[in-house]
């Protein structure tokens, strides 16, 4: 794939309303930190955010938001308050019943969506953009039921690639670099995909020569890490990039990940590519691509052709086996280790995870920290179960073989187990 050098515009100024009112200072001061840590890759685009509120703002509110007055809970990580000075003079706080709108298209960010305010936020938009962020659960004060929060990671990444006049420019380099990874790997190779579940702890390492696709908290995992030496790593899990303070943690990990393994490649959906870029050191950037996403892809598309994935809400699924059918197709294979599923237990909550992988220690600081782990219900592991098969017989369909060289709870990897 090849394209002629493509020149932007410098983007128009990008306006950011909040819609519905705020009934209190704390939410709004919650919204404006949510705002300045899933912004950061964007937020020298954006000219005003606008606020309106119940409440009667005192005259120095806005200064105490932007300078770091209000305090932050032990769940939120202390580095937002890095970000904040980013937004001084650009924030605006009226009541309800005054607040003037800048002119032109607005972003309106419902952070408390429902029919009646998704309505009243397209009307406000003035041309430009709605989005409802749906809410991240927290666990209620009596007990296990869930009820909404503040507005999950993904919604907010999202918005924030969409508030970017020029964000096509971040594909047009992602492609670029992709091109590159393509031709640095070539074709018909023996690929081995390393997922997080216990089984990887009694795995043999792939052989010289091979492709390695390794994902999300394996970062954590760095004696295993030396010896694997994978050559590409996937990020698809956007809690991990959200804002609690155990994810400072993966984040650490990610940046020492990078710089350990030079020549490692970070792969991840492409909305999230402004907000790594302003993480990570501007020396890992040229080894950072994102992938597009769509709901119209077939699962046995070829993405050196189609430079777009289908979500499919697992990272195995969305990155990782299209991914290796890029470098395994032409008389290549792939292998997969550590995908063992879950059994059909309904007592089982989460997905088992390989030691190491700070996967308990996360679970612990969520109790701690008063906040509620949604388990995956069995419709949803089904799902993945289905697609996951769907997948692997469109692989095996186009020529290329599939194994599993770790037990698997999952059907379809079950039959392919290879001991050995």
């Amino acid at each position: 794939m090849s394209h002629a050098p493509v020149s932007f515009p410098a983007p128009a100024d990008v306006h950011l309303l909040f819609h519905p009112p705020f009934p209190d200072a704390d939410s709004l001061h919650r919204c404006f930190i949510e705002l300045a840590w899933h912004y950061r890759g964007v937020s020298a685009l954006v000219s005003s955010v606008t606020f309106s509120c119940v409440f009667q703002p005192a005259l120095q509110f806005v200064d105490t938001l932007t300078d770091g007055g209000a305090p932050i809970d032990d769940a939120t990580d202390p580095a937002v308050l890095d970000l904040l000075g980013r937004w001084r003079g650009k924030l605006h706080v009226h009541h309800r019943n005054e607040v003037p709108l800048p002119p032109g298209p607005r972003q309106v960010l419902v952070w408390k969506p429902d029919p009646g305010t998704v309505r009243e936020g397209e009307g406000l938009s003035n041309g430009g953009r709605c989005i409802a962020l749906e809410p991240a659960p927290v666990r209620n004060g009596g007990g296990g039921r869930p009820e909404p929060g503040f507005p999950a990671t993904a919604d907010f990444l999202l918005a924030a690639w969409q508030a970017d006049p020029g964000r096509i420019r971040h594909v047009r380099r992602s492609q670029s670099r992709f091109e590159a990874m393509c031709r640095r790997f070539g074709r018909g190779r023996e690929v081995f995909l390393v997922g997080l579940g216990p089984s990887i702890d009694q795995a043999a390492f792939p052989p010289a020569g091979s492709v390695t696709i390794v994902c999300n908290n394996i970062v954590f995992k760095t004696g295993f890490l030396r010896a694997l030496r994978p050559d590409i790593l996937v990020v698809y899990d956007d809690d991990l990039l959200g804002l609690r303070s155990w994810t400072a943690r993966f984040r650490r990990a990610l940046a020492d990940t990078m710089a350990q393994f030079e020549d490692l490649i970070l792969v991840t959906p492409v909305a999230y590519v402004p907000f790594l870029e302003d993480l990570l050191p501007e020396t890992q950037h040229r080894r950072l691509l994102g992938i597009p996403f769509t709901m119209e892809r077939r699962v046995d598309g070829d993405l050196s052709k189609e430079y777009w994935l289908n979500s499919t809400n697992n990272v195995l699924t969305t990155l990782m086996l299209p991914l290796a059918r890029l470098f395994a197709s032409g008389g290549g294979a792939i292998n997969l280790m550590g995908c063992d599923g879950r059994p059909w237990d309904a007592d089982a909550l989460d997905w088992a995870h390989a030691g190491g992988t700070e996967n308990q220690s996360r679970r612990d600081w969520e109790r701690q920290a008063n906040l509620v782990f949604l388990p995956y219900d069995q419709r949803e592991v089904m799902l993945h179960y289905l697609w996951l098969d769907r997948q692997v017989a469109a692989l095996e369909q186009s020529g290329i073989p599939v194994r599993s060289l770790t037990p698997s709870h999952i059907p379809c990897l079950a039959s392919r187990f290879h001991h050995g």
